[in-house]
């Protein structure tokens, strides 16, 4: 569940790499349209047919990339899958304090939780907003 987690995460910064890095402003995966988790759950949940048309293209121009990062933002779509976010690292945190591992293992793992899922998740709701 970490690699998955911290999958979805890179391909938010695929998609916002503003939100992390100031100097950093791309929308070069969404040109392409690689099916990525979180581009699929955003067409499931969409309910705007322009936006789900430009979704089931294999690949966009600038102005459609740009208005799916806007609909993302603004749609509170970002902001929403906090919850799928928080009840999967609440659950993984809890199944890595039952395992039979060491200490030290378990605090590596938690750590790794905490600073590449949660931290880099909060920092990209944090700056969200600004990315518009």
């Amino acid at each position: 569940k970490i690699g998955v987690l911290s999958q979805v995460i890179d391909d938010l910064i695929g998609i916002f790499p503003e939100a992390i890095d100031n100097q950093k402003n791309t929308i070069s995966d969404l040109l392409k349209m690689r099916r990525t988790f979180i581009l699929v759950y955003f067409y499931e949940t969409n309910k705007k047919e322009n936006i789900k048309n430009i979704l089931e293209k294999n690949t966009c121009n600038e102005k459609d990339a740009l208005l799916i990062k806007k609909e993302m933002i603004m749609s509170g779509f970002i902001k929403n899958i906090n919850n799928l976010f928080s009840n999967e690292i609440t659950n993984i945190k809890d199944k890595i304090n039952n395992i039979s591992i060491g200490e030290i293992s378990k605090e590596y793992l938690l750590n790794t939780v905490d600073t590449r899922i949660t931290k880099t998740y909060h920092t990209i709701l944090k700056n969200i907003d600004q990315v518009l």
